[in-house]
């Protein structure tokens, strides 16, 4: 007896992809619905001594870190497909995306591309990952009221971005180089880019530096 065939069984990495999205769902949902309740609290202005608050940033680390570890994951089943970008371009994109997330935090957020706006060859929904990814954490890192900038230099074969901001009052500069799911994605990416991550500390701001051939 012949077995039955499964014309639309997935492959590994397609099964990889969506057992992760079913995870994120489980992981993600319940500590939504605990922000959603504590923004109600807020909404009826209980008094509680800011327990509300300490509630509210606990559970948006957790949904972060939910967020950051699913990112690594699957960059671990990308297939690269590499093009000309334009730095530029990039960097303005990274900006519109995180402009909500960093007026929410209270702080300003700018970037600006070399002058030669020489292309670069890579991933392009890798590489806006790790912007993000780098972005987002300079903005829950700087002072109120700083400003977080991303800017992008082309040299001779080289591309360098410095994504620096006015750190947190007592914020140690070991914290910036601290490993944790997402410095490790954007390690990884930009290895297999040729390119390098480095922290950058430089006249009262800190940050990173990403290298790119």
């Amino acid at each position: 007896m012949t077995a039955p065939t499964t014309p639309f069984a997935p492959d590994a990495g397609e099964a990889w992809r969506l057992a992760l999205t079913t995870l994120t769902h489980d992981l993600r949902t319940p500590l939504a619905s605990l922000l959603a309740l504590v923004e109600l609290r807020r909404a009826r202005a209980l008094p509680d001594g800011g327990f509300a608050e300490q509630v509210a940033d606990y559970a948006s680390d957790a949904l972060a870190l939910a967020d950051d570890l699913t990112r690594l994951l699957r960059e671990t089943c990308h297939a690269m497909a590499p093009r000309a970008l334009t730095p530029g371009t990039l960097v303005e994109a990274c900006v519109d995306r995180m402009s909500q997330r960093a007026f929410d935090a209270g702080v300003a957020l700018g970037g600006c591309g070399p002058s030669c706006d020489m292309p670069v060859m890579a991933d392009e929904s890798l590489l806006s990952d790790v912007l993000d990814v780098l972005a987002a954490r300079a903005i829950r890192a700087c002072q109120p009221g700083g400003k977080v900038l991303l800017h992008w230099l082309a040299g001779p074969g080289e591309h360098l971005l410095h994504i620096s901001f006015p750190p947190l009052e007592g914020e140690p500069a070991a914290s910036m180089a601290a490993e944790g799911p997402a410095l490790l994605f954007a390690r990884r990416v930009l290895a297999r880019h040729g390119g390098t991550l480095a922290v950058l500390l430089e006249d009262g701001r800190s940050g990173w530096r990403v290298s790119l051939a």
